[in-house]
């Protein structure tokens, strides 16, 4: 949001994503295929680009990847919020690539059906993880103290201002072979 109106909207809207409960109903199926290219990265003092090797990985999906969370009373805020999830472009590692599909907004609660993760974990409590079918996924979310000049990466004195945890992402694995790995949603 902030590289597309600018800084000034980050910094209102923070807080209120900062206390913002996150769930995700996660597709039904997905399927990671992964495959090496030969790409080229920046080079030295003699050389512009420099040919290498690296390790890709795409995710395709079927069935939709649901989020939810609480609509602040505002209308102003439901709408930058609505501005917000659209600028979203990746999950997971960084130079990722998501497509955003257009948002629904309901009045309705289901961020508390079984199917939903609570990925902000903001009630504290810690699930019980140990008989849960799926996989472990590492979660780094800003702490509720935090300003925004604590999480600016264009801040050279931020502290942070993140906590780390684990989550449960309902997935099994459907079948893998070389190059490729399903899994389903349980």
């Amino acid at each position: 949001l902030i590289r597309t109106e600018g800084e000034p909207v980050g910094r209102t809207l923070f807080a209120l994503v900062r206390y913002l409960p996150l769930c995700v109903r996660a597709p039904d199926v997905v399927a990671i295929n992964r495959t090496f290219q030969k790409v080229q990265r920046p080079g030295g003092k003699d050389q512009l680009w420099i040919p290498t090797i690296a390790q890709r990985e795409f995710c395709f999906h079927a069935g939709d990847m649901t989020l939810a969370t609480e609509l602040p009373g505002d209308e102003t805020a439901v709408d930058a919020l609505r501005r917000a999830f659209t600028a979203i472009n990746y999950f997971g590692r960084r130079g990722g690539f998501f497509q955003w599909m257009g948002d629904d907004l309901r009045d309705e609660a289901p961020a508390r059906a079984a199917e939903f993760v609570d990925l902000t974990r903001r009630d504290g409590r810690t699930p019980d993880m140990l008989l849960a079918p799926g996989f472990l996924q590492r979660m780094d979310d800003i702490v509720s103290e935090a300003s925004f000049d604590d999480v600016s990466i264009w801040n050279p004195r931020a502290k942070g201002g993140r906590r780390s945890y684990t989550v449960v992402i309902p997935y099994t694995l459907m079948r893998h072979g070389a190059g490729y790995t399903i899994y389903e949603r349980r």
